[in-house]
């Protein structure tokens, strides 16, 4: 049986999520459906008639923005439907497509935002951006003026503030005035995410 993966446009989102949201937290994250999943019927399960693509993803709810996240996938045209906090919206709802219905499955989806996309080749490869706006950056430290004795310690202050923000920042030193040198923050870097889960049960 072949390997299963990811759809790349869902690639696409869990790190444009990870970027938005470095801190957040992933223990409700998820894409590879368990036993439970694997008996019924369920985008969490990979499609080995088409490669062995999984077509769905669950995301954490704490450390993110719920609304946010809502508005990139609704009405995204590569989505199928989403699920939310025992609510449904679907792009091919017989009623309204997109309005939020009442959801019963067995796992009401109040820990985790479920997104699925279209079974179509299109839904899975497009990787275009999903967030119409970029994410926040942390604001970096003001630079400050030291003395030469002081540079090293304060070049590891900025790289531990670095990492502490996941991020991959480069440090400028420069000479100030007299016996005085500047220490600074040029630019940073979001640093890579990468995630995998096996998620528990749900749609």
């Amino acid at each position: 049986m072949p390997d299963y993966y990811l759809a790349p446009s869902l690639v696409a989102l869990r790190t444009e999520i990870n970027r938005r949201w470095p801190k957040r937290d992933t223990e409700s994250d998820g894409w590879i459906g368990n036993a439970s999943h694997a008996a019924r019927q369920s985008d969490h399960n990979p499609d080995y008639g088409a490669g062995g693509v999984v077509r769905a993803i669950d995301v954490d709810k704490d450390g993110i923005s719920v609304p946010d996240l809502l508005g990139a996938v609704v009405r995204d045209s590569r989505v199928a439907y989403v699920i939310w906090n025992r609510r449904i919206a679907s792009a091919t709802d017989d009623g309204i497509p997109w309005d939020w219905e009442p959801y019963d499955g067995t796992n009401a989806h109040e820990h985790h935002v479920h997104v699925s996309i279209r079974h179509t080749r299109a839904a899975e490869t497009n990787v275009a951006p999903w967030f119409k706006s970029k994410p926040p950056s942390p604001h970096a430290p003001e630079g400050i003026d030291v003395t030469r004795d002081e540079v090293d310690e304060v070049v590891q202050l900025y790289a531990l503030w670095s990492r502490v923000n996941e991020l991959d920042a480069e440090i400028a030193v420069a000479i100030a005035k007299g016996d005085g040198v500047r220490v600074g923050i040029l630019r940073t870097h979001r640093a890579p995410l990468e995630a995998k889960r096996l998620i528990g049960d749900g749609k």
